[in-house]
C-alpha cells in the first residue's frame, strides 16, 4: 500500500499516511485533519534518489564501461519529471454461460450435461501508463512504485521541469476498459455473456524524475536520460537538439486539483467528528448530523434510520449504514421506474419483494466495504430483491449509538448498480439478461440508511429481513470492540 508525504497545516510537521486513509492524526501536534481534494485530478512525484549532478555523474562512472568514463564532460545536465497516468479501482465482471455438470456414469462416453450459471469475478486495478507519445524511453509503466514508494503532492514551482501530458484522460479511461476485458473468466464455466464494470476510478498523475544529460568526449556529442530512482539509462537517439524545451510545460497551477488538509470537526456544532480513517462520510456525535467533504467543503447527507419498536433501546442494536439509490431504467424509449416493472423483467426468481408492485425501485448497498467483494454484492442483492418495507424515522437527540464505517462513497455506490442488478438476474434468463445489457441506468435519488442489526453469538442479523452478517465483516464497530 502506497504512503503519501505531506506537511501538517497545523505545526508543519512531516506527515505521512496510508494513502487509502481520509483521515489522519498528525503524531507531533495530535490534530485530527481530513484529507481533502481527492474527487480531482492529483498530482504526485517519487523522491528522487540521485537529486545532485555530483550524484548523477558518480552513477554515471559506475555503469559505463571503463573505456567511455575518461576525457568526457558534462556540457548540461537538469531534473526533469515524465508524467504518468495512475488508474486505480476495481473491476467487477459477472460471467454468464453454462458449466459441467458430473459426468454420466451410466454411459460415459456421453458428453457431460451442461446446466446455466452465472460467477462473479472482482479485480483490484492499479495500473500506470505512460502520459507521453512518442517518446523514447523504454520504461512505459512505473510498475509496482506507487504501492511501494512514498508518494508526495507536486508543488507548484515544480511546474517549470513537468514534461506536457500528451495521453488524454478519455484515453486513460479507455486503456482502464481494456484492462476490464481481459479478466479471465472462472474455470470451468463457458462464457456466453459478460458484464464488466469500473467501480471507484480513481485518476492521478505521477511524475518520475529523470535526470537529462548532454556529454561531450573523444566520441562526439551525446545527450541520455537517467531514471533518479534506479540509476537506468535511456538514450533518446533521433532528437533534434534542445528537443526536451519544446515538451517543458509551463505553470498551470488552476488545472489541476490540490490534496490538502482540512479540520476535521462538524462544520454545525464544532464537535470532534470520530476519527474513522478510511470513511467517507462522517457521523456527528454531537448533532447526529452526517457529512461528507467535496472540493474542500462539506456537503451534509440526508439519512433515514430504520427503528423497530420491539427491540428496545436503539443503542443495543449496530448500525450499519447502507446507500439507499432510487433508480429508473431506460431501453429502446421503455421506462421501467416501479417495483412491480422490474419483477416482470426479471421474473419472481429474481425478486421476491415485500413492497407492492407500486412503489420506486430503491437499491440497498452496504457503505461497508468487505473484504469479500462477493460478500458485498450478496448482502446488496438480497435488501434490493426484498424491496423491505421499513418504519423509518430518526434517531433520538441524545443517542449513543454505535454504526459500522462508511467506506463507499456516493459514486462508488451507484458505479456498483449494474454489478447489483446483474446479480439479481437468474443465469438462464437470455430475455432480462439481454434487456439488462441494453438498458441505461438513471440515478433519481440517493441517500443513507442506518439499518439494526441484532447481536447473536457467530452473526448480526438485521432485524426486519433476517439478512446476516459474520460478527468478523463489522469488527471495527465499537461495539464489536468490546466483545
Amino acid at each position: 500500500m502506497a504512503r503519501v508525504s505531506i506537511q501538517c497545516p497545523q505545526c508543519s510537521a512531516p506527515l505521512d499516511f496510508l494513502e487509502e486513509c481520509n483521515v489522519v492524526r498528525c503524531g507531533f501536534c495530535g490534530s485530527s485533519l481530513l484529507v481533502a481534494g481527492r474527487d480531482g485530478i492529483l498530482r504526485y512525484v517519487l523522491e528522487p534518489k540521485l537529486k545532485t549532478q555530483a550524484e548523477v555523474r558518480a552513477s554515471i562512472e559506475t555503469t559505463w564501461p571503463l573505456e567511455k568514463r575518461r576525457n568526457y564532460k558534462v556540457v548540461e545536465a537538469f531534473l526533469l519529471h515524465v508524467p504518468f497516468w495512475r488508474i486505480q479501482g476495481r473491476c467487477y465482471s459477472w460471467f454468464f454461460g453454462t458449466e459441467c455438470v458430473d459426468q454420466n456414469e451410466e454411459d460415459p462416453f456421453l458428453p457431460p450435461q451442461r446446466r446455466w450459471s452465472k460467477e462473479l469475478v472482482a479485480r483490484v486495478v492499479d495500473h500506470t501508463i505512460l502520459a507521453k507519445e512518442k517518446f523514447p524511453l523504454e520504461t512505459r509503466t512505473l510498475g509496482v512504485r506507487t504501492q511501494t514508494m512514498t508518494l508526495k503532492p507536486l508543488e507548484v514551482k515544480a511546474s517549470r521541469s513537468l514534461l506536457q501530458v500528451d495521453v488524454t484522460k478519455e484515453r486513460a479511461l479507455e486503456i482502464l476498459g481494456e484492462v476490464c476485458q481481459r479478466v479471465e473468466p472462472p474455470k470451468g464455466l463457458k462464457k456466453e455473456f459478460v458484464l464488466n464494470r469500473a467501480v471507484g476510478v480513481r485518476l492521478s498523475l505521477v511524475f518520475l524524475p529523470m535526470w537529462y544529460v548532454e556529454i561531450s568526449s573523444r566520441d562526439g556529442a551525446e545527450a541520455f536520460l537517467i531514471d533518479a530512482m534506479d540509476g537506468r539509462v535511456s538514450r533518446p537517439g533521433g532528437m533534434k537538439e534542445g528537443w526536451i524545451g519544446e515538451l517543458l510545460i509551463g505553470e498551470q497551477p488552476g488545472e489541476w486539483e490540490a490534496l490538502r488538509l482540512v479540520p476535521f470537526r462538524c462544520p454545525n456544532c464544532g464537535w470532534d467528528l470520530p476519527h474513522r480513517p478510511q470513511d467517507t462520510a462522517h457521523l456527528c456525535s454531537g448533532c447526529l448530523k452526517l457529512w461528507t467533504e467535496k472540493r474542500g467543503n462539506w456537503i451534509e447527507i440526508p439519512y433515514e434510520v430504520a427503528l423497530h419498536e420491539n427491540e428496545g433501546s436503539i443503542e443495543r442494536c449496530l448500525w450499519m449504514p447502507f446507500w439507499k439509490v432510487r433508480v429508473g431504467l431506460v431501453r429502446k424509449g421503455q421506462s421501467l421506474e416501479k417495483v412491480g416493472e422490474l419483477r416482470t423483467v426479471l421474473g419472481s426468481e429474481g425478486m421476491a419483494c415485500q413492497m407492492d408492485g407500486k412503489g420506486p425501485i430503491w437499491f440497498y448497498i452496504p457503505a461497508k466495504i468487505y473484504p469479500n467483494p462477493k460478500g458485498h454484492q450478496d448482502l446488496a442483492t438480497r435488501l434490493t430483491s426484498l424491496q423491505p418495507s421499513l418504519p423509518l424515522g430518526c434517531f433520538p437527540s441524545d443517542a449513543n449509538i454505535d454504526y459500522a464505517s462508511i467506506e463507499l462513497s456516493q459514486k462508488e455506490a451507484m458505479d456498483l448498480i449494474p454489478s447489483i442488478l446483474a446479480a439479481m438476474v437468474p443465469p438462464g434468463n437470455r430475455r432480462a439478461l439481454g434487456w439488462l445489457l441494453e438498458a441505461r441506468i438513471v440515478t433519481m435519488e440517493i441517500k443513507m440508511c442506518f439499518l439494526p442489526f441484532r447481536q447473536e453469538p457467530l452473526f448480526w442479523r438485521e432485524i426486519h429481513t433476517g439478512a446476516a452478517l459474520p460478527r468478523g465483516k463489522v469488527a471495527d464497530s465499537t461495539l464489536a470492540q468490546r466483545d
